[in-house]
């Protein structure tokens, strides 16, 4: 994860270097250079990024620049009706977020 203040621009993002699918997907999950990642940005920044500390909530109506998600499946990909062989990239505009809460423990 990574959230950044800087003079010119602010982000908030995670990375990933692994996913899991849903059923019938198949992907190399021993190869490290796949990433899959979120990225929240403002440039110019707006300060909605706190100079310390990790945001405790994202409205995505605070971030006007950038809302994307990128997965990169450097080998490939397998899903039901097809693959891609050889560096599959997903790129899309991130619209909406929903809130999810974990379930209590016990």
């Amino acid at each position: 994860m990574t959230v950044a203040d800087f003079d010119h621009a602010e982000h908030f993002g995670v990375v990933a270097p692994d996913l899991h699918l849903p059923k019938g997907w198949k992907i190399d999950h021993t190869v490290g250079s796949q990433t899959f990642g979120v990225l929240f940005q403002n440039a110019p920044k707006k300060g909605v990024i706190a100079r310390s500390g990790i945001p405790e909530k994202l409205v995505l109506r605070d971030f006007v620049s950038t809302r994307e998600l990128r997965l990169t499946f450097l080998n490939g990909i397998q899903f039901p009706g097809g693959q891609v062989n050889g560096m599959a990239v997903v790129s899309a505009r991130i619209e909406t977020l929903e809130q999810v809460r974990d379930k209590p423990r016990g």
